[in-house]
């Protein structure tokens, strides 16, 4: 984000896959529970990890996002 905001390419939408990702952590480890939230981020951190082993990088936000549909 600091590279980004020296060069002045900040855009609106630049954390919004971020925020999902985070929204999701949430409800995978419980909205009210900080570490909770703290393993649903590490789950998420080791299913994106293994997608893109997998996978292209360039989806790797499709794990996260699939996880929030299922659960």
């Amino acid at each position: 984000m600091m590279y980004l905001l020296y060069y002045g390419l900040v855009r609106f939408l630049h954390g919004l896959c971020r925020r999902h990702q985070a929204f999701t952590a949430a409800v995978l480890g419980g909205i009210g529970s900080l570490p909770g939230a703290m393993l649903g981020g590490l789950a998420i951190g080791l299913i994106e990890t293994l997608w893109s082993a997998y996978f292209s990088v360039e989806y790797k936000d499709v794990a996260a996002f699939s996880i929030l549909i299922v659960y």
